[in-house]
């Protein structure tokens, strides 16, 4: 598998942390909104971003979707942002 290069990957990162970021904002679910929704309950497409979105959520002791300010996923051979 070819790696590629971060600047390749850039957007594809922007466009992940702006979803999960959007996706605590709005919604109505009894009142909590979106903001109590769990990491572990997004299946991604792709493995190597699901490991990626784990391994920070551990390192950085996120469990919640509107914890997540950042995510390094460089050099982790990620295809897909879905």
């Amino acid at each position: 598998m070819k790696i590629k290069p971060i600047v390749q990957l850039f957007p594809l990162l922007l466009l992940l942390a702006s979803s999960l970021l959007l996706s605590a904002c709005g919604g109505d679910n009894g009142g909590e909104g979106d903001s109590a929704r769990l990491l572990s309950d997004i299946v991604f497409e792709d493995i190597n971003l699901s490991m990626c979105v784990d391994d920070m959520a551990t390192e950085s002791g996120w469990s919640n979707v509107s914890e997540v300010t950042y995510l390094r996923c460089a050099s982790m051979g990620i295809e897909s942002a879905i």
